[in-house]
């Protein structure tokens, strides 16, 4: 009603990239000379891809062109082989990568499996559940939270570029997404995300107690924003679905088990009504759906390291209490839309919504 205002003024490049990251929703920009605003942005930060600059305006044809040369050029001149990503396997997804490239590749498995975990897993996920799961992250407002993912069909490289323990993971468990020829390895469907440091290898590898203690709270920024988007993941504490950025931003990066908020249930666990319900396990009297979330289960099976769960709830306690996920539930079912700022609240000019 007032006009328009400048919320603040971004002079470092890593704030400004952080603006263009590749955790946020695309600008959808529509400008005559794109290439000119294109070449601007890159004088701006040069340490972004073209690639991604193109997609973070919403030119994702553009984007995925520039993409595609890329990594052709890169496995032409580096020749190295497509190894399995570092981290623990996941059930749903085979994901792979190129050592020095800054991408890794998902595919998604013909079912769901642990290939060298050796153990079994309770999902039951279908192909075209994951599928539906990736698109809806793609039309939701990603809040700086969720890393874009690019899907690609029918790519195709030389079977040599590619290791022998992922060519049997293909053989195993990718017929319905590989075809594996004596001399080509055709990917019919993947996915393409930037390459991030899953949570877990991120404290297990980081030394600098100061940038622990930042990635720590800055998972419990995470969690509210990406609910605070609508988006939540039901296995809510699988540390090993996030990841940290170049940044050191928290991000999300698995959505096989991304649902909207509005499905979830939250609920109190409730105590047992007599002798026998204490002596039998939980599942034999407790009646639950899948789309029911008990805040007990929060702490309990949180994977965040103990000795950091303590500096974790001194901040963000309130993600364990049923009251915020209520409010926060009934606040988006009544239209709310919620800021989210790609740089720090202290930058801002103002205060209380107005103008300084």
């Amino acid at each position: 009603d007032h006009g328009l205002y400048v919320d603040t003024v971004l002079l470092r490049e890593a704030d400004a990239c952080v603006v263009f990251s590749f955790a946020y929703s695309y600008f959808q920009v529509d400008v005559e000379r794109y290439d000119a605003l294109i070449r601007l942005l890159q004088s701006m930060m040069p340490s972004v891809q073209l690639a991604e600059l193109y997609t973070s305006l919403g030119y994702n044809r553009h984007g995925k062109t520039e993409f595609y040369r890329e990594l052709h050029r890169f496995v032409h001149v580096s020749k190295e082989q497509f190894v399995i990503a570092p981290g623990r396997e996941g059930s749903v997804m085979m994901v792979f990568t190129l050592p020095d490239f800054d991408f890794v590749f998902k595919v998604i498995k013909d079912h769901p499996c642990y290939l060298r975990a050796g153990a079994e897993t309770p999902k039951a996920v279908t192909r075209r559940e994951v599928m539906h799961r990736y698109d809806f992250v793609s039309h939701r407002d990603r809040a700086g939270r969720m890393v874009d993912t690019q899907e690609f069909e029918n790519l195709r490289f030389k079977r040599k570029r590619f290791t022998v323990e992922l060519l049997r993971e293909f053989m195993l468990a990718g017929k319905e997404s590989v075809t594996l020829t004596d001399e080509y390895v055709i990917l019919r469907h993947l996915y393409v995300q930037r390459k991030v440091i899953p949570l877990p290898m991120y404290f297990q590898g980081e030394k600098n107690t100061e940038m622990i203690r930042h990635v720590l709270v800055d998972f419990g920024y995470f969690l509210k924003e990406l609910a605070a988007s609508g988006v939540f993941p039901t296995d809510l504490f699988n540390i090993w679905n996030y990841g940290v950025t170049h940044w050191g931003r928290v991000v999300l990066f698995d959505y096989d088990d991304v649902v909207p908020l509005e499905r979830i249930r939250f609920r109190e666990k409730p105590s047992p009504r007599n002798v026998i319900e204490e002596m039998e396990p939980e599942e034999n009297w407790i009646v639950a759906t899948e789309d029911d979330f008990f805040m007990e289960e929060i702490d309990l099976y949180s994977g965040i390291p103990h000795p950091l769960k303590g500096a974790f709830k001194a901040v963000h306690g309130d993600l364990y209490t049923l009251e915020f996920w209520e409010e926060l539930t009934s606040r988006l079912a009544r239209g709310e839309v919620f800021d989210v700022f790609p740089y720090d609240r202290s930058k801002r000019f103002r205060e209380l919504g107005r103008p300084v």
